[in-house]
């Protein structure tokens, strides 16, 4: 099993490849050598057309539309394809251990990162992956993905997990979801739904999946995430992104067969905008936060108090990252827990001499226990022994 020791060393023997490489001449660089370019645009900075070479899988999907297209001129489109591993091979389905609870991890691991250099980026990164490794969510839903991080990411963590990615994203930035495959079977392929109302190349990612419960039963599980548009000026397209994430967790539910719908990411929104997306439905959909009590110290996931990586002044705080649930009637979901992670400073590497978080954003780590509801069996048969 990986550690952060094993990381630590894969970083190691990463950096003496990378050093011994950089004395030859560039036709002999090392193809495994992870991409160079930790440093991506600010923050919400949607301009500019630069890319970096493309990974793996972008190259395997570059079929279905350039990267370099401009986010204002994205097309609603919705892209179906399946787990492409890291080895460019999809591992055998198999069937999943039982379990008796989800846990589900939901992070923007922040690769626009304007202070970040190749090494610091290598280090987020890492401390993301022994973050995975030492808590071993079923369900990792990951925001602000780049070719670098992603590229440490599926090195150090493809053991474990299946990566699902944003299909052609306009700009190099996405979405992802990380399955446990001992855990949790995909049932049908990976589906990416581009926003209508995206100025900033954002989608709804989306996939199917299955759990074996402990007692045997078998439950549907529906999983999606999204970044959502950024900042208070793009309020209303928001709105609208998360009306159409809610609309297709019920979808899944209601037509579909799904016994639960999880939603996730870095929403960047605000209750108020809940509300109105929500509208007099608020009942079928589930807040995680709220469902497990509200517990204070997890609620603000982008916290300029406790988190100095972007330096603003003012300290700003905010809930920008949820995850949101709903179920069918036979469904019973119960949470467990929820706390953040990512609130302590990695422990490799310095930029300016200090340290840093492996991101501005907390990640969520939640667990809920789910249990099929025992249909009431009718007894039909008379008792009684008139002849």
């Amino acid at each position: 099993m990986s550690t952060l020791e094993d990381i630590r060393k894969a970083r190691h023997e990463l950096w003496l490849r990378q050093k011994a490489a950089s004395s030859a001449p560039d036709d002999d660089a090392d193809d495994d050598a992870a991409p160079k370019g930790g440093r991506k645009r600010p923050r919400d900075d949607i301009g500019g057309t630069d890319e970096s070479a493309p990974s793996e899988w972008e190259v395997v999907r570059m079929a279905d539309g350039p990267r370099g297209r401009s986010a204002a001129a994205t097309k609603r489109v919705r892209v179906e394809g399946g787990s492409i591993a890291s080895n460019g091979r999809q591992h055998p389905q198999s069937d999943p251990s039982p379990i008796s609870t989800l846990k589900i991890l939901s992070w923007n691991v922040d690769g626009l990162d304007q202070h970040s250099d190749e090494t610091d980026m290598t280090a987020r990164a890492m401390t993301v992956a022994s973050h995975i490794v030492d808590e071993r969510p079923h369900v990792v839903l990951l925001q602000e993905l780049i070719d670098f991080n992603l590229t440490w990411l599926r090195r150090l963590l493809s053991e474990f997990y299946d990566f699902y990615i944003q299909s052609s994203p306009p700009l190099p930035y996405f979405v992802g979801i990380l399955i446990d495959r001992s855990a949790v079977a995909i049932r049908g392929p990976l589906v990416t739904d581009n926003f209508a109302t995206t100025k900033m190349g954002r989608a709804l990612l989306s996939l199917n999946g299955e759990v074996r419960l402990t007692t045997g039963d078998r439950v549907k599980v529906h999983i999606a995430t999204a970044h959502l548009e950024s900042t208070k000026a793009f309020a209303r397209p928001r709105v609208e992104q998360l009306k159409e994430s809610f609309t297709d967790m019920r979808r899944s539910v209601a037509q579909n067969g799904s016994h639960l719908a999880i939603f996730g990411g870095d929403l960047n929104i605000r209750d108020e905008e809940v509300r109105q997306a929500l509208s007099d439905e608020r009942a079928d959909i589930l807040d995680a936060w709220e469902a497990s009590g509200r517990p204070k110290e997890s609620e603000f996931t982008w916290d300029m108090r406790k988190n100095d990586n972007l330096g603003i002044k003012g300290k700003p705080k905010a809930r920008f990252d949820r995850v949101y649930l709903t179920n069918s009637k036979d469904m019973k979901v119960s949470p467990q827990s929820f706390r953040l992670t990512g609130t302590e400073r990695c422990d490799m590497d310095e930029v300016k001499g200090k340290k840093r978080f492996p991101s501005d954003h907390f990640g969520i780590q939640f667990e809920l226990k789910v249990e099929l509801r025992k249909k009431e069996v009718i007894d039909l048969s008379d008792d009684d022994d008139d002849d």
